[in-house]
């Protein structure tokens, strides 16, 4: 299988628990605790069949707030369409634990696009706490997606 690199940005309250180093930077919003996706980059055209890197980068955008005490999943997803998850399939799932205010961590893993996912314009969404763990001050800007297109 081939290795290509595939970057996503999630603006969440939370940060993978595993294998990921949490940093602190400023800005942020001050609030609740509210989890942002951001798509940064993404290799394309991507293959039937092949496996390719995703980062995720999970920040909690609050100035007041730390994000609670509660462990939560980042997703990441293949789907036909911009706007609706309707026809998604989950590709990965990051474990995500409480992050303090304005601090970030950068998590990666594998995905595979699915040999029989259709060919011509897909879209990788990221979606933040989608099971609704966290309390949030907003709960509808938990996901984003960018364009790819499969071969």
């Amino acid at each position: 299988m081939h290795q290509k690199k595939l970057i996503l940005s999630l603006s969440l309250v939370v940060a993978v628990a595993i294998g990921c180093a949490v940093h602190n930077h400023h800005g942020g919003v001050a609030g609740d605790p509210n989890y942002k996706s951001k798509v940064l980059s993404v290799v394309t055209p991507m293959t039937h069949g092949s496996t390719y890197s995703v980062t995720v980068c999970t920040t909690n955008s609050s100035a007041l707030n730390d994000a609670p005490a509660l462990s939560s999943k980042t997703w990441v997803y293949i789907c036909t369409s911009s706007v609706s998850l309707a026809t998604a399939s989950n590709l990965t799932e990051f474990t995500v634990a409480s992050l303090p205010k304005k601090a970030y961590t950068n998590c990666t893993g594998n995905i595979t696009i699915p040999s029989t996912w259709p060919t011509g314009q897909s879209y990788i969404f990221s979606y933040a706490d989608k099971r609704n763990d966290i309390l949030e001050s907003n709960e509808n800007d938990n996901t984003n997606a960018v364009a790819v297109t499969i071969q």
